[in-house]
């Protein structure tokens, strides 16, 4: 059943017939408050303080009400179209993307020329992360990976509130035929992965003050029902750590630049087919 105030809503053209109303109201509450304020004057000085209080005090309560319930109705304006900017923000990066990843695929064939690019992205994050340069069986280890997968088109969303010490893992991934997706702090991966746009998932584990986001952020994919390939990329790889991200349903973590190329291609090569 629709309420008395739904249908007077209705009637008045919704929200901005409601404002219309409560500024007429608190107009004419106005007036009188003014005009009562002569006549509650001469009571309170030569008759009954109490009867020249009450006098004004319910006009200028109407007045108040009204002008709480226009502001109120202004904020809910303001934040209902907040909201729609913000969807509308997220389809066209949504939209980005699919455009990122539709040239990544035409390019996929192109992408085994690549190699020596790769090499050298892995070779700079190397010398950054753990201060030394790439061995041979490192090369061939991520030479291997590379032959026997894909990575055409696959889109990969990384999280990171640091994306310097991340540019040249990115760097290799998308000479590889990646399309890498940055953002910086789980909320807006969350609101991106809503249309499960995503092929895998990289988290660093430490943002800001919060010492487990990496954690965290695992859990609320799982919980929301997300499979999609999860890996760490911190500082650490511990056993303990590794241990913890595989617990709470993620791949894997590392600190080592040639590892993580070896987890996400392996995690992507075993997934869905590559998108068209």
């Amino acid at each position: 059943m629709i309420s008395l105030k739904n249908r007077y809503a209705n009637a008045l053209g919704g929200r901005h017939g409601w404002a219309v109303l409560f500024l007429l109201v608190a107009a004419i509450s106005f007036g009188l408050s003014l005009a009562s304020i002569g006549k509650s004057i001469q009571l309170v000085l030569f008759e009954s303080w109490e009867r020249g209080i009450s006098l004004i005090l319910g006009p200028f309560s109407l007045f108040v009400s009204s002008i709480t319930g226009y502001l109120a109705l202004k904020i809910e304006r303001r934040q209902a179209e907040q909201a729609d900017a913000d969807k509308e923000a997220q389809s066209k990066q949504l939209s980005r993307i699919d455009i990122l990843a539709s040239n990544a695929a035409k390019d996929a064939l192109s992408a085994h020329r690549n190699t020596d690019t790769i090499l050298l992205s892995l070779q700079k994050a190397e010398e950054v992360r753990r201060h030394r340069i790439l061995t041979q069986e490192q090369r061939r280890r991520i030479l291997r990976a590379f032959d026997k997968s894909s990575l055409g088109g696959r889109r990969v969303l990384w999280v990171d509130d640091v994306p310097g010490s991340i540019r040249h893992e990115r760097d290799a991934f998308e000479s590889a035929g990646a399309v890498t997706i940055w953002v910086g702090e789980s909320e807006s991966a969350l609101g991106l992965l809503e249309g499960n746009n995503f092929d895998v998932v990289i988290s660093d584990m430490r943002r800001a003050e919060d010492e487990r986001a990496g954690y965290d952020l695992l859990d609320s994919l799982r919980r929301e029902g997300h499979n999609i390939p999860f890996v760490v990329y911190s500082s650490s790889r511990h056993p303990e750590h590794v241990a913890e991200v595989l617990e709470r349903g993620g791949q894997g973590a590392t600190n080592d630049p040639v590892e993580l190329f070896e987890v996400v291609l392996n995690e992507i090569s075993s997934g869905l087919p590559i998108r068209n």
